[in-house]
């Protein structure tokens, strides 16, 4: 039995050093090659290659087909018969790699998927049954210029595996070691605003903003001597860098400006991007509606027309991927699609609203639009709490508000007005700080039953009922600031009083109460009755540079003196 074992034995061992010996002779089966090669890459690239790539910016996904090795460029090579590791590979000035064990080759002008094929025939020219590996781990530094309608030309340094539109933007965003004028900031700002302010306004229109044809006439001089043209729309649409080519050494890249008289296309209707766009030669319907970016929720697949520049239609067929299902069209100079817009549907719409604070049953609650009103929610909610106040109690309305914080849009609203311009200041700060209250007395809607206080609601309205405040506020130039408890039907002086009295260098005449909701300042006389929530504030007098109180004296006897000399005169003249 021990002789049976060990014959065993020795047979599976000279089958596994047989299968080692064949493998080095004949090659990796197809399961041994891709799990070395898997094997190998994780390794190696999880660890040296990896760390030494941190940093890198490739701007795109590399497409070997398109990509051009160049002077500096890195490449990772393997021969998966010979070398147990991935090896560098630096592609020199003169444009040649040279593999180990394999020699030199030339790399002028070859684009990677090139490279690869002919590194792999050196590979199998020193052994058929060789297998070998080459990718691109890193891309060359290359130094192109770009001139024309961008924000900032001049020479850049970048990546090789950057595209046209890469570079063009790059060109437009304010380099960090460039100083710029606050005048040409401002204007930059100004004219993003207008422009996000003009997307805004056109948002959901089907309609495009401002023809757009630079990104379709885009020239490209190489260091050659030959020259291209980029189109940008064209290599977006279709997903391909051929219309978008990768930079390369002394590239000088020009954007040009708009030009009115350009011959046009155009896509507009239910689509993600209304354009209005360059004609180019050879422009096809499915091109055109690509440059749409997709359909809408609501567009109608059979209402999609072709117009042509003499107003003739042709009417597509296309799926939900705007693509077309019938022959296709080639374009001419003024063409144009529509597509149409689903009827709406006339659904029944309901919304929510949210009342919180100082209600029986607080929570949201579902509205109908244009008919529920504010008593309708009280009544839902259960009705106030015994400690709710109501003079306090507000509905604040979802509004969006953030474009009011801009300067720019502040004195757009002052454009045509016919205040002074000192009301600048009290408007920028209105505009600041305006509220999205709804205007609506909750004292007037529910103890002296007003109509126009009982207001309809919307839809994500919230409703705020506060606990009434036992006490009133008192500040500014009185003997002890500070919170006084509150007393029904109590007046403004008596606050004041209560907070020890007016202050040495108060201005008496201009003390005033701001009412609790609105903040909203009020002279005594016009609402003596203090409210939980409200607050009094008594100021100094007005701070006068030096020698205005002498003018305004001097003015005053002037204008005494003139008036004596004119009563004078004419009792002068009726006395004869």
């Amino acid at each position: 039995m021990k002789k049976v074992n060990l014959i065993i034995l020795a047979i599976f061992l000279n089958v596994i050093i047989f299968n080692s010996l064949a493998s080095q002779t004949k090659g990796f089966t197809n399961f041994d090659t891709d799990f070395f090669f898997k094997e190998n890459s994780l390794s190696n690239l999880s660890s040296n290659l990896l760390e030494q790539a941190e940093g890198f910016t490739y701007g795109s996904i590399i497409y070997s087909d398109f990509y051009k090795l160049g002077p500096g460029d890195i490449l990772l090579f393997q021969n998966l018969l010979e070398e147990p590791s991935q090896q560098q590979i630096f592609v020199s000035p003169e444009c040649k790699i040279f593999l180990p064990r394999i020699g030199e080759l030339d790399v002028l002008d070859k684009t990677l998927s090139e490279v690869k094929q002919l590194v792999l025939e050196a590979v199998k020219a020193k052994n058929p049954k060789n297998e070998g590996w080459v990718s691109l781990y890193k891309p060359r530094n290359v130094m192109v210029t770009v001139n024309g309608n961008v924000l900032f030309p001049g020479t850049y340094i970048l990546p090789s595996s950057y595209r046209v539109s890469n570079a063009i933007s790059i060109a437009n965003i304010q380099p960090s070691n460039k100083q710029v004028a606050p005048q040409f900031l401002y204007s930059l700002t100004r004219a993003k605003e207008q422009q996000k302010q003009l997307l805004k306004d056109f948002s959901g229109s089907g309609v495009a903003t401002i023809p757009s044809t630079v990104n379709r006439n885009i020239t490209v001089l190489h260091s050659n001597g030959k020259s291209s043209r980029a189109d940008i729309e064209k290599s977006t649409a279709l997903n391909s860098p051929e219309f978008d080519p990768y930079i390369s050494e002394s590239d000088v890249i020009f954007v040009p400006f708009e030009d009115e008289f350009q011959t046009t296309i155009a896509i507009s209707g239910a689509v993600h991007r209304p354009i209005i766009t360059s004609f180019q030669k050879g422009d096809k319907a499915s091109l055109l509606l690509k440059f749409g970016y997709g359909l809408r929720d609501d567009a109608d697949l059979n209402n999609a027309i072709l117009y042509s520049a003499d107003s003739k239609e042709y009417k597509l067929s296309i799926d939900s991927s705007m693509n077309l299902l019938s022959g296709d069209i080639e374009l001419q100079p003024g063409n144009y699609i529509v597509v149409g817009v689903e009827k709406p549907q006339n659904v029944k719409q309901h919304s929510a609203v949210s009342i919180k604070g100082r209600v029986k049953k607080p929570g949201v609650y579902r509205i109908e639009p244009g008919k529920t009103r504010l008593k309708e929610l009280i009544a839902l909610a259960g009705g106030f709490l015994d400690d709710a106040s109501l003079s306090l109690s507000l509905i604040v309305r979802n509004r969006q508000t953030m474009s009011n914080i801009i300067e720019d849009d502040i004195l757009k609203n002052f454009q045509y007005s016919d205040l002074s311009m000192e009301d600048t200041t009290r408007f920028k700060l209105d505009m600041l700080y305006r509220q999205n209250a709804v205007s609506c007395d909750f004292v007037k809607c529910f103890e002296h039953n007003s109509a126009n206080d009982n207001v309809l609601l919307e839809d994500r309205d919230v409703v705020i009922v506060p606990t009434v405040p036992t006490n009133i506020y008192v500040y500014g130039q009185v003997n002890s600031p500070g919170f006084v408890l509150f007393e029904e039907g109590k007046t403004m002086q008596w606050y004041i009083e209560k907070a020890a009295g007016f202050a040495v260098g108060a201005s008496k005449s201009r003390a005033r109460i701001i009412k609790g909701r609105t903040k909203v300042w009020l002279e005594a006389d016009s609402r003596a009755i203090i409210e939980p929530g409200d607050e009094i504030y008594v100021p100094r007098p007005p701070d006068l540079p030096p020698g205005v109180e002498l003018q305004k004296y001097a003015t005053i006897a002037t204008t005494l003196a003139a008036a004596a000399s004119i009563i004078n005169l004419i009792y002068y003249m009726f006395s004869k």
